[in-house]
């Protein structure tokens, strides 16, 4: 089976993580897999650095004519037999995919949820009135599912499927990491020091500043604790900021996106978590599998990853106070984080195994791709209500396209200089 994962976002997160794990175990077990992403995109650089066949295209919301001629061309091409799109805001993925899937004659569409429903979302967006190309939509926790139910009592609770974020528990194994010391020198926390960690994206539904709130209050009762975090985004300069107005600049350390998160987890005593709202946060997963006691707050479907009191503890959303207490729970009692550490690293091995996840989204993919042109053909998908952003009309001309995708300009020049040589 030939697998297609559409992807149109720059940055990295949770999604894009999961696409290019997904990928790869697909590709190991005998499918074609490949990528449509955005030129200078994170999937674009892991999709080159690992031989995985893809097409980039200039980052734009709205789908110009150029990019529908790349995914058409592209589709036929590599005989795909299911586009795996991941949904974001309120853009057309759905419905035009749709119609290239109609224009080829072969194909699916199915559709990925890894957070709450966008303000802007309708049942457009999910394939609602496509049902035949746009086969179904994946969520990766049943809080998700029962949050696009109640959103739309239209869509039918069949073409929601749950298949949770998986781990690969063998490489994620403190006995196959470096020592935690060398990664507690590079930061410049010492040995005795207690060590939090959290990872993710820099963004505001992160809520850092919570965890940055709650850390100062803990560590004015612990002052040997110390904070790590983990990851890159646009509120970088606010929290080095608030954790300056806080005092604790000196005991947190913003060590920007990292290759190694397992060495940081092995190095780590506690995991913390304060998002507003999730999915189901593969950092908090990939904690787990490490052996890290978790202080989390309920959002989304954490609570299907933590067992409160078992494997962590689990507080409010936006609850700083709750969460303050939770800090101090766990780093106030080892024997607590060792055994909650343990209990965590089974549960991820027993329920959240990520090659036991790969074998369900095979088994989904081979079930709901293969729409092919011979079946029913309903007329041009596009529901009412369901607009496409106005487009400019100079954004269908050549001149346009070459304007935005500078690497063909460039090519032919260089083919012209070449044949000007050779002459």
């Amino acid at each position: 089976m030939n697998v297609l994962f559409w992807n149109d976002t720059l940055e990295v997160g949770g999604g894009e993580t999961w696409a290019l794990r997904a990928a790869l175990r697909l590709q190991e077990r005998g499918h074609g897999v490949a990528f449509a992403c955005p030129s200078g995109s994170w999937t674009e650089s892991q999709a080159v650095r690992r031989g995985i066949a893809h097409f980039d295209y200039f980052f734009e919301p709205a789908f110009c004519a150029h990019l529908l001629w790349q995914a058409e061309t592209f589709l036929r091409a590599h005989a795909v037999d299911a586009i795996l799109c991941t949904v974001m805001g309120n853009r057309t993925e759905a419905a035009l995919l749709s119609g290239l899937i109609r224009r080829v004659g072969r194909g699916a569409v199915l559709l990925r949820m890894g957070a709450a429903p966008w303000a802007g979302l309708s049942t457009a967006h999910l394939g609602y009135g496509m049902e035949d190309v746009v086969r179904g939509t994946l969520v990766n926790s049943a809080f998700l599912k029962r949050q696009v139910l109640s959103r739309f009592p239209a869509i039918s609770p069949e073409r929601v499927e749950v298949l949770h974020n998986g781990v690969d528990t063998t490489a994620l194994d403190p006995a196959r990491c470096a020592p935690r010391g060398e990664v507690r020198r590079e930061l410049g926390i010492s040995e005795e020091a207690l060590l939090v960690t959290a990872v993710g994206r820099l963004a505001a539904v992160k809520n850092y500043p919570l965890l940055l709130r709650a850390f100062a209050r803990a560590h004015r009762a612990l002052p040997g604790i110390a904070l790590a975090v983990v990851g890159e985004g646009e509120e970088l300069a606010a929290l080095k900021a608030l954790s300056a107005e806080l005092d604790i600049a000196d005991r947190v350390r913003f060590t920007g996106f990292r290759e190694d998160v397992p060495e940081v987890l092995r190095a780590s005593d506690l995991f913390v978590h304060a998002s507003l709202m999730e999915g189901l946060p593969n950092a908090v997963l990939e904690a787990m599998a490490m052996g890290r006691p978790v202080v989390a707050t309920d959002a989304g479907g954490v609570p299907e990853l933590v067992a409160h009191g078992e494997t962590g503890l689990l507080t409010p959303s936006g609850d700083e106070e709750a969460l303050t207490k939770a800090l101090l729970r766990l780093l106030s009692a080892p024997e607590m984080r060792r055994g909650m550490g343990d209990a965590g690293r089974r549960r991820a091995r027993q329920r959240f195994d990520q090659d036991a996840q790969v074998l369900k989204l095979e088994t989904y993919l081979e079930r709901m791709g293969g729409w092919r042109a011979e079946m029913t053909r309903p007329r041009f998908p596009l529901p009412s209500g369901m607009g496409i952003p106005p487009q400019p009309p100079e954004m269908f001309f050549p001149r346009r396209c070459h304007r935005r995708y500078p690497f063909r300009a460039l090519a032919r020049k260089e083919q012209k200089v070449a044949k000007t040589a050779s002459g």
